[in-house]
């Protein structure tokens, strides 16, 4: 079981065999599915497509430039140029939302 906190990102490994790569702060688990029906599943969770193939865990972004996102882990992940102005828009909006005490 890997908790939605944990995870970092989703991408797409294999579309003709529906598989994907969850990857975690641990490990990466493959996984059947797609993409599209993971990204209706956890878009009430702070999770957004950055490029056609990777869903990523807002949380887990430390800056967005206009080809990349980076991650607290040190990842780099591609940003298309399409999803570029919604991605910083879900991104304010997620840092919005975090409880500061």
């Amino acid at each position: 079981m890997v908790h939605i906190k944990e995870l970092y990102y989703i991408e797409t490994e294999n579309a003709k065999k529906k598989l994907l790569l969850f990857h975690t702060k641990n490990e990466i688990i493959s996984v059947s599915g797609i993409i599209t029906d993971w990204e209706k599943r956890l878009q009430n969770y702070g999770f957004a497509l950055c490029y056609r193939s990777l869903l990523v865990n807002l949380t887990h972004i430390h800056f967005i430039d206009n080809k990349f996102l980076y991650l607290t882990n040190g990842e780099q992940l591609p940003v298309s140029r399409n999803k570029l102005s919604k991605l910083k828009s879900q991104y304010i909006n997620q840092i919005a939302s975090f409880p500061y005490s």
